[in-house]
C-alpha cells in the first residue's frame, strides 16, 4: 500500500465547519471493497473522496460538524501486499506506520499504543497517537484490518482536534468496529449468494416431489384379470380339472 499524505490536516478540521453535505447516517455499503459499516446519528460521508492537496482518492471522507470542534475520518482499501503476511498483523502495523510518517507530523506520542485486535473475525492492527500538526495539537486514530479472502486491506485514518477527542472517541470507535467485510466463498461468490442459491436448488426439489406424489397419487389402481378357468366355470361350479395322464 503506497504512502498516502495526510497533508494540512489541521487546515482540513477547521475547514469542516464550511461543508455543506447533507446528514446521512446509518449503514454505508462500500461495494467496490465488499464492506458495509456503521455511522452513528449526525455523522455525514461522501464517497469517492478526493483530497485536493495530494490528489489521492479515498473511499469514504467521514466526519461530524457538533460543536466547535470536529472529526476528520477518511475509509480506504488497497490490495494487501503479495510478499508481506498479514495474518500476525505486524504487517498491518507497518502500513499503519507508513501512513502515520507520510502525514508530516512532528512530536508524535501514542495515547494506545500499538496493538493487534479482531474486527469482524478478522485481523486487524490499531494505534491512537497525539502530535503537533502545526497550528493545532491532534489526536489522530488509524486502523488497519486484512481480509484474506479478498486480499485487501482497509484502512481507517480518523484525526480530531485533541481538545474534542474524548467527546468523539466512543463513536470513533463504533465506526471501526462496524466494519463488514463479506465473506468470499468458492469461485469469488459471497455466502449470501450461495445460501441464495442452495434456497434455489432446496425449492426446485420440493416442488419435484410433490409433482411426484400427485401424480403417482392420481394413477388408477391397475385391476388384475381373472385367469381364463374362474372365467368360464360356471357360478357356484369350481373349475374343471385338467383330465389326469
Amino acid at each position: 500500500m503506497g504512502k498516502r499524505v495526510l497533508v494540512g490536516i489541521a487546515v482540513l478540521l477547521c475547514a469542516l465547519s464550511l461543508f455543506a453535505a447533507p446528514t446521512q447516517a446509518g449503514i454505508v455499503g462500500v461495494s467496490s471493497a465488499h464492506a458495509t459499516l456503521s455511522l452513528p446519528s449526525g455523522w455525514i460521508y461522501e464517497r469517492n473522496y478526493t483530497d485536493t492537496d495530494s490528489g489521492l482518492k479515498y473511499d469514504l471522507m467521514i466526519s461530524n460538524q457538533a460543536g466547535t470542534s470536529a472529526v476528520f475520518g477518511l475509509f480506504f482499501h488497497e490490495a494487501a501486499p503479495g510478499n508481506v503476511d498479514m495474518e500476525d498483523t505486524e504487517g498491518l502495523y507497518e502500513e499503519i506506520r507508513a501512513e502515520m510518517e507520510s502525514g508530516g507530523f512532528t512530536d508524535i506520542s501514542y495515547i494506545v499504543a500499538p496493538r493487534n485486535i479482531t474486527i469482524g473475525g478478522l485481523p486487524a492492527c490499531d494505534l491512537t497517537i497525539s502530535a503537533d500538526a502545526g497550528m493545532v495539537l491532534v489526536t489522530e486514530r488509524a486502523t488497519a484490518i486484512y481480509s484474506s479472502d479478498w486480499h485487501q486491506i482497509y484502512m481507517f485514518v480518523f484525526a480530531v482536534a485533541s481538545t474534542g477527542w474524548l467527546s468523539y472517541s466512543s463513536s470513533i470507535d463504533s465506526i471501526v468496529m462496524s466494519l463488514s467485510v463479506d465473506e468470499k466463498v468458492g469461485g469469488g461468490l459471497s455466502s449470501a449468494m450461495t445460501l441464495a442459491l442452495i434456497g434455489v436448488v432446496v425449492a426446485a426439489i420440493v416442488v419435484v416431489l410433490v409433482v411426484y406424489l400427485l401424480m403417482r397419487k392420481k394413477k388408477p389402481e391397475s385391476m388384475m384379470a381373472p385367469p381364463p378357468e374362474m372365467a368360464s366355470a360356471p357360478s357356484g361350479m369350481p373349475p374343471s380339472m385338467p383330465p389326469s395322464q
